[in-house]
């Protein structure tokens, strides 16, 4: 189940790639959840399953309460569809992510990787991904947000989304925007993990995230693809 690695387009991240494209029984995730523990030099990893129902079977073994699979870096668990489709535009691939947030109306402000521009300005959260403004949320007109872009459903961001507790919003002042999909691989599990009024959740579409790859990347020809779906209805 070892796939192999991935690099990122600047050769800044490396992901080692687990591949389930068989059922993904408890004791498979349980395996791979074991061999990523002996990885100690091996930051990143990125698993992708056969379809939807697989996905959300992944995250429920590697998060389980009594025994959370924790990595030094990033843990990103997707249908193997999906992952062709947004890799692209992924937050590992800087430049085509930022144009993709801008398509979605995002206001860069600060971008939270640039350790001296967080410091100058005193933030104190650097488990998001950027300080924004959002012109969609007219209730906030000119209040900056910190945005966590999570459509790559790494679950180390999501628990640390999720210790961003009302005390400390009432500390940093910065209301938070998580932006996913309506996919229940990311809608419903998110929103499990990640819930309270200082958190607004903003939403994109398989067929946006399409239409941004098609802007950022007129001259690649993918084919089209649908996810394989659970037993439950998908949402868009």
């Amino acid at each position: 189940m070892l796939h192999g690695m991935l690099n990122n387009p600047d050769d800044t991240v490396e992901y080692v790639v687990y591949s389930i494209m068989q059922n993904a029984t408890e004791k498979t995730v349980k395996h791979i959840k074991n061999e990523i523990r002996y990885l100690e030099l091996l930051r990143n990893h990125l698993i992708v399953t056969r379809d939807i129902a697989d996905t959300t079977k992944v995250i429920d073994v590697l998060d389980k309460s009594s025994d959370k699979l924790h990595v030094g870096g990033k843990l990103k668990i997707m249908p193997v569809q999906y992952a062709e489709m947004y890799l692209p535009l992924s937050k590992d691939n800087k430049q085509a992510n930022q144009q993709f947030l801008k398509l979605h109306c995002f206001e860069i402000v600060t971008d939270m990787s640039d350790h001296e521009a967080v410091r100058e300005r005193g933030l104190t959260r650097r488990k998001f991904d950027y300080v924004v403004r959002y012109p969609k949320l007219e209730q906030y007109e000119g209040e900056e947000f910190y945005l966590a872009n999570l459509p790559d459903n790494d679950l180390t961001q999501i628990r640390d989304v999720a210790s961003y507790s009302p005390d400390e919003y009432e500390r940093d002042g910065r209301r938070a925007i998580i932006l996913t999909t309506k996919q229940e691989f990311h809608k419903d599990i998110q929103e499990q993990l990640v819930f309270d009024k200082h958190i607004h959740y903003q939403y994109t579409k398989l067929k946006l995230i399409d239409k941004a790859i098609k802007r950022i990347f007129p001259d690649v020809q993918s084919p089209k693809r649908e996810l394989k779906k659970s037993t439950t209805q998908t949402k868009e």
